[in-house]
């Protein structure tokens, strides 16, 4: 029962950050999506949608890169 516990707590978890994390794609500005895109040559919504599928599928990159840019980019004008 504790094992069965467990596993609906760690799918609960993964839902809220796979939440969070598409939430996070969904707030990038288009201009940062187009320049995230570009060098691969993809345009802001391929760029945005390539995101959103990394995002459902490792929600903790996604959440972890967005965390350290932010980090990184503090006393950037905005």
């Amino acid at each position: 029962m504790s094992r069965n516990r467990s596993r609906e707590s760690r799918a609960r978890q993964r839902r809220g950050l796979i939440r969070e994390a598409v939430a996070v794609v969904d707030a990038i500005p288009e201009t940062r999506m187009a320049a995230l895109g570009a060098p691969a040559g993809m345009d802001a919504a391929a760029a945005r949608a390539d995101l959103q599928r990394l995002a459902i599928a490792r929600p903790r990159h996604v959440l972890t890169a967005f965390s350290r840019e932010v980090h990184t980019n503090k006393g950037a004008a905005p």
